[in-house]
This record gives structure tokens, sequence and C-alpha cells, in this order.
């Protein structure tokens, strides 16, 4: 079985409309690159104030698209900031990006 960051089922779930559906993930990946690099720039700053910020963006924005491991991730540097969690973040977000767009294709 393929591990998948997207959980596809629950997003069709709770947002039972395709259209508003699509329109919810092109702006995901509009925006998601952006956020990441926000979070990127105050942890290697190590801004508090803008970590946690970013970290509430882009919790959100996971639950909004329904990529629990993500959440958890974040969740997870959120407590212990290093290079480890970090490095979840960024692969986890990556896999996201890249399972959207096959979705969206």
């Amino acid at each position: 079985m393929k591990f998948t960051v997207l959980d596809i089922a629950m997003l069709e779930f709770k947002l039972s409309n395709q259209a508003l559906r699509q329109q919810l993930l092109q702006d995901y990946l509009c925006h998601a690159s952006g956020d990441l690099e926000a979070l990127a720039s105050a942890y290697q700053s190590q801004n508090s104030a803008d970590i946690k910020q970013q970290l509430t963006i882009l919790q959100g924005t996971a639950s909004l698209v329904c990529a629990k491991p993500l959440e958890r991730a974040l969740s997870a540097f959120k407590q212990q900031q290093n290079t480890q969690t970090w490095s979840d973040v960024e692969s986890l977000q990556v896999r996201l990006n890249e399972e959207i767009s096959a979705y969206l294709a």
C-alpha cells in the first residue's frame, strides 16, 4: 500500500463540490511554497513569533486540504525545532504538492 499525504476521500467528503475542491487545491498550490519559504526564513533567523505565525498558517491550510501527515509533522516541528523535524516538514510538503498536482491533472 502506498503512503499518501493527501486524503482524497476525506477531502471529497468534506467538500463535495468538485469545482470548489479544485479551486481550494489550486489556491493551496499557489500559496504553499511561499508559506513554507516564510517558515524556513523564520526558522533560520530563529524568530519565534514568525515561526509560530507561519506554523499556524501552514497547519490550518494542511487541515483544509486533509493532509494529516503534514499536520503531524508541523506539530512535531512546533514542539521540537531541529533539522529532522524540519526535513520531515519539507519532504511532506513536496509530496503533498506532487499529490495535489496529480489529483488536479
